[in-house]
């Protein structure tokens, strides 16, 4: 009878972005809707209102718009970059500290809504509110003013 609406859907995605064991991430939701107007109870007592509709929905997006291969160990030709028996000698560098639990970015989302119209549709109205919520967030951490490296030196005396 169109009164009421159910629906639920899972995505699955998958990523090169990241390590084997994360490269999967599996993401449902579900929402439904009540339309108010098209009960009995709803028509017999309010006439008035033509439209009347509930809805609500949850669910968790993922998303790897990351930089590929932070998980894996990475190094970069310094060519002039070390000093030894006085005379500068080339060598490799950490180009990055690898991380290998980094995976999907993930938002739980929550929202809610009323569609409403009324005199035979001479009014329309909708309202929605709605949360959403980040967590597992990538934050790439080192930059400029704080490099992801430290030299310590410790003396005996």
């Amino acid at each position: 009878m169109g009164k009421y609406s159910l629906e639920a859907v899972t995505r699955l995605d998958a990523s090169s972005n990241f390590a084997l064991g994360k490269v999967w991430g599996v993401f449902p939701s579900v929402g439904a809707g009540w339309v108010v107007s098209k009960e009995n109870f709803f028509k017999d007592n309010v006439e008035f209102i033509n439209f009347l509709k509930l809805r609500a929905s949850y669910g968790i997006v993922g998303n790897s718009s990351i930089d590929a291969w932070l998980w894996k160990e990475r190094y970069r030709v310094d060519v002039s970059g070390y000093l030894y028996n006085n005379t500068l000698q080339g060598g490799l560098n950490p180009d990055r500290i690898p991380n290998p639990d980094i995976s999907w970015e993930s938002k739980r989302t929550f929202n809610a809504g009323l569609e409403m119209a009324m005199w035979r549709d001479k009014i329309t109205f909708n309202i929605d509110v709605f949360q959403n919520h980040g967590y597992d967030m990538f934050d790439k951490g080192a930059d400029a003013s704080f490099p992801a490296f430290a030299g310590l030196c410790s003396s005996r005396g």
